[in-house]
């Protein structure tokens, strides 16, 4: 048999009825036929398939983009840390004079231990890192 098309005097390899011009299905036990016209069952299946096929390029594209391991914040110079640190503690009203200093630039996954000096003369060491965000993170040790 042609794909697609009907032979006269075919019968059902189901059933053995004859088949009808044209038909894609046996009317007697709905047996469908390999390579015939598709219906709306076919319609259907197409369309389920191209779904699935979408869902799993969006998936494939989903894995690809994914970024499981974010590059750590640069380093932040210790010039740029000491002048962050000086607004923070002002703004916290500790003291208006105070000043940092840093021997190191601050990175993220290690402590830089700096040094805050207020105008009383006061000394008072704090432990300064990076978050993963890029954001300051202090300890008053």
């Amino acid at each position: 048999m042609n794909e697609g098309r009907w032979i006269a005097g075919a019968n059902c390899p189901e059933c053995g009825s004859e088949l009808a011009p044209g038909t894609h299905a046996c009317a007697t036990c709905g047996f469908e036929l390999v390579g015939a016209p598709t219906g709306e069952h076919g319609r259907t299946r197409l369309l389920v398939a191209a779904a699935g096929a979408l869902l799993v390029a969006i998936g494939v594209v989903m894995v690809v983009a994914r970024d499981d391991d974010p590059e750590p914040p640069r380093p932040l110079a210790a010039a740029a840390a000491e002048r962050l640190l000086e607004t923070r503690l002002s703004s916290l009203g500790d003291d208006d004079t105070a000043a940092v200093s840093c021997p190191a630039p601050v990175e993220a996954g290690s402590v830089t231990r700096c040094r805050v000096r207020y105008s009383g003369g006061g000394v008072q060491p704090i432990l300064v890192r990076l978050t993963v965000g890029g954001q300051l993170d202090v300890d008053i040790p």
